[in-house]
């Protein structure tokens, strides 16, 4: 066989994924600053900024900044001076803070150094230009996207504006009684006129406005200022159209239910400021009530903490005494920076303490601590709390107060408190810990693993532990696995409650391998300790002769129902007869967390639904995704359909000819002695000489790799295999100088540029065919392209390696297997050459010899 290669997979790698509004990246690392307060207008400016670049890159990924419109109070006079919440210009850029040019340098020369730039965005309410209400058009073409940005509002009716709003009431309103646009559909703002986000124009230039920021101005991504004032789903709306990496809003309540239903109400396509965590910090940190740090607020829930955007301070609650944590300020920010989340810095606070929050950010980032981290440990000792977190690398594990008996055994520390800023001490895992993998036989379902470490860490979720989902093949048997970074750990296994639980399985330092059976383990890892593990076995199969659907749900659903019906049937019930409809199973994880569902129609009617959504599965409060059309294998998120499943009909009914080159690209390998089930031989790209490329038969076939397969027989070769298990992964390439052959897992187009050409092989005259460079090619699913760079020599045929020494080229169409002479006179079939006479003949393509 072949060398093998390692490679990493990861859930739904073979999902193509289109661009959508996500909210805030799965297991992100990064920190983010808030760079300014109030009244920063020295320290905020965008030149200055600008010139701590190289400081501030080091240690944060994000960057928020004030609102950059001009402000109708600059319009009037530029010496005037607005933080942005009174915003009156949207494509105008020119504020306080500086010009738009300087703006711009800003955030490409923060981009360069890979650090995003985070917009603050004020549209619950706007300000007029001379008066209440008289809201200025605009229309700019942008300089980097050529791209036409208009704003034009109704300053005759004012539709665009609440008619809640107090500009109505007022007796000194030059516009009292003249607003008629909706009840606003959030909270009052008594500053500024609230926009009425259900008016068409108004959605429609909040989207142009979202663009601009996002394609023309190249923010990162939004902070999105006072969205109690506006239903979460218009956050939904502007996301989708502009699709920022990051979303954030501000929901100032200090009530977990209340933010983590706006997140939801978002559609999960922002996250939020955690301040239910914030009020937690003033308690514990304000106070030393260091036993109130058992509540983690968002950041402290698995199932939410990617949305959860943590802060010790921000620009509001740091000019008030009332909301400002005033001791303990260092202490606290450790605390956010050893926890899940991701953590934002008060710029006063950075200025103030940078040595040691440089030192704590550093080893966030050493440890690999996300967003999505695991809080390991979480307990209140006499004096103090400790918190330990698991990240992709290392631990960290955070002391607040001075708990006492604490063991810090295989930990470094960090940073400490001092006198001046007492009340913490910030270690990191002194060694990397080992993988362990423990494997349970996938022949139950549903089975949840329950694992702990040292010091009655938990490893897994929560009891019952962590339903299993991921598959590996060990040797010929599929097995749940779960992976731990730990030198130890301890586990059960049940079907998800107590009555079917096994006991303690204890002290496992190295991979392991169980069979689960009524609520007993077998142990039988010596028995699979030899065996060959595959790559992960893919959830996503389905075939043409059933209706299936995927669906990935935000991690927080534990459960997940369908509902599905026909348009042209409006009476016909296609999944039960009552909400929230059918359920879902449940087959994984993705690689960014999020759980992914399985629907299949159960055929009870004579007709098929055409759309369907997905919810929670909840009877009276669903959440609910978009609603879509039904694909067969369709991967579908909550506002998009991301791509297709694998088709296993179309890969096992593929029918090959005798003799004629065909290229494969498969999602599992075929070992040496299956390969005679093949009925033909497999060949991979070696070398090329000239414009020739040399292939060599292979005795095996690996998983993703690209080969050239020539059948003996007329027939649905990979039929033999249709019990194979197929694995998830990506196509690996061959490359022979800088050309390359490449497999794929879907039909795809593919098309020629300035920089790369194209090519399919088409057996049937033995040419390569270029895709051009506008409509390109199709390529369909489990077969396999060339490219080469524009401006080299393709390659003009292909020929097997010669097993007689004679390697001369002649080009024929004729690949049969049946030998013929120079003249193209068939002489012998088969490939016989006994008595053949002395001379030279031809053999699939190539010349041979006969010495006879």
């Amino acid at each position: 066989m072949r060398r093998l290669i390692q490679i990493v997979f990861l859930w739904c790698l073979c999902i193509p994924i289109f661009a959508q509004a996500e909210g805030w990246p799965s297991q992100y690392k990064g920190v983010m600053l808030q760079g300014f307060y109030w009244d920063s207008y020295d320290d905020t400016k965008w030149s200055v900024l600008t010139n701590q670049a190289e400081e501030l890159s080091r240690n944060f990924s994000l960057i928020w900044i004030p609102n950059a419109g001009k402000t109708s109070s600059f319009y009037h006079d530029p010496n005037s001076k607005s933080m942005g919440y009174d915003p009156c210009f949207w494509l105008n850029n020119n504020s306080c803070f500086g010009t738009e040019e300087q703006l711009r340098t800003m955030i490409s020369t923060f981009k360069e150094k890979e650090t995003g730039i985070i917009a603050d965005v004020v549209v619950n309410h706007k300000n007029g230009l001379d008066s209440w209400a008289d809201f200025p058009n605009e229309n700019v073409t942008g300089s980097k996207t050529g791209f036409n940005y208009s704003l034009t509002w109704d300053n005759n009716n004012f539709s665009g504006i609440c008619r809640t709003d107090e500009a109505n009431r007022k007796d000194d309103s030059p516009v009292k009684g003249k607003l008629t646009g909706n009840d606003d559909t959030g909270d009052d703002f008594d500053g500024y006129r609230d926009l009425d986000h259900t008016n068409a124009t108004v959605q429609q230039n909040i989207k142009t406005y979202v663009n601009f920021l996002k394609n023309e101005l190249e923010y990162a991504g939004f902070r999105y200022d006072m969205v109690k004032g506006f239903g979460a789903g218009f956050i939904q709306i502007y996301n989708n159209e502009a699709k920022p990496t990051y979303s954030v809003g501000e929901y100032w309540d200090g009530n977990y239910t209340n933010v983590v239903n706006w997140i939801k109400g978002t559609g999960y396509t922002s996250a939020a400021f955690d301040f239910p965590l914030k009020d937690i910090i003033n308690n514990a940190f304000e106070n030393n009530n260091w036993g109130a740090l058992s509540n983690k607020g968002i950041a402290g829930d698995p199932n939410m903490s990617r949305y959860a955007v943590t802060f010790v301070d921000n620009h509001d609650t740091y000019r008030e005494k009332s909301n400002r944590l005033d001791n303990n300020v260092l202490a606290a920010n450790a605390f956010i920076l050893a926890m899940p989340g991701t953590p934002c810095i008060f710029l006063q606070h950075w200025k103030d303490h940078k040595v040691e929050l440089a030192k704590m950010i550093a080893a966030r980032k050493e440890a690999g601590i996300t967003n999505q981290s695991k809080i390991v440990s979480g307990k209140y000792y006499d004096g103090g709390y400790v918190t330990i977190v698991q990240g992709e690398n290392k631990k960290v594990m955070v002391l607040s107060g001075f708990p006492q008996g604490v063991d810090m055994r295989g930990y470094t520390k960090v940073s400490e408190g001092t006198a001046e800023n007492p009340n913490y001490a910030y270690y990191i895992e002194t060694e990397t810990a080992k993988d362990i993998n423990v494997y349970v036989k996938a022949d139950q379902d549903p089975l949840y693993l329950y694992v702990w470490g040292a010091n009655d860490e938990v490893l897994s979720d929560g009891w019952p532990g962590t339903q299993l989902g991921h598959k590996k093949m060990v040797g010929d048997t599929p097995y749940y696995y779960m992976t731990f970074k730990t030198n130890s750990l301890n586990f059960i296994v049940s079907k998800g409650g107590d009555d079917t639980k096994t006991g303690n399985i204890e002290n496992i330092t190295g991979d392991v391998f169980y069979t689960y059976s009524n609520n007993n383990v077998t142990d039988e890892t010596e028995e699979n300790k030899d065996k060959v593990i595959s790559d992960e076995i893919s959830p996503l199969t389905f075939n043409n002769n059933e209706l299936v659907a995927f669906f990935e749900s935000p991690v927080a659903w534990n459960s997940v129902s369908c509902w599905a019906w026909n348009t042209e049937r409006q009476g016909v019930k296609y999944t039960g007869d009552n909400w929230p409809g059918q359920p879902c199973q449940y087959v994984g994880k993705a690689a960014n967390g999020n759980k992914i569902w399985k629907w299949k129609y159960n055929n009870s009617q004579t007709d098929s639904p055409n759309k369907f959504l997905f919810n929670d599965g909840q009877d009276n409060t669903s959440v609910k995704s978009s609603e879509y059309e039904i694909i067969n294998g369709g991967y579908y998120t909550m506002s998009a359909r991301t791509g297709i499943g694998i088709n296993t009909t179309t890969l096992f009914d593929r029918e090959f000819t005798a003799n004629r080159r065909s290229t494969i690209c498969l999602p599992f390998g075929i070992s040496s002695e299956e390969m005679s089930q093949l009925k033909g031989k497999a060949y991979y790209m070696a070398e090329k000489k000239g414009d020739v490329l040399i292939f060599k038969e292979v005795t095996a076939i690996e998983a993703f790799k690209p080969y050239l397969f020539v059948a003996n027989v007329t027939a649905k070769s990979l039929q033999p295999f249709n019990d194979k298990y197929i694995l998830c992964g990506t196509p690996i390439p061959e490359q022979v100088g800088t050309f390359k052959f490449i497999g794929t897992m879907e039909r795809k187009n593919i098309v020629s540029d300035n920089t790369t050409n194209y090519y399919i092989y088409i057996a049937n005259d033995g040419t390569f065919a270029q895709a051009n460079e506008q409509h390109g090619v199709n390529v369909g699913a489990f077969r396999c392209y060339f490219s080469c760079p524009t401006g080299t020599s393709p390659a003009k045929d292909i020929e097997f390696e010669s097993t007689t020494g004679i390697n001369h080229h002649v080009s024929t169409s004729t690949h049969d297997g049946n030998i013929y002479n120079l003249n193209g006179t068939l002489v012998a079939k088969d490939g016989n050459m006994e008595r053949l006479p002395k001379g030279i003949y031809i053999l699939n393509g190539k010349k041979i010899s006969s010495m006879y």
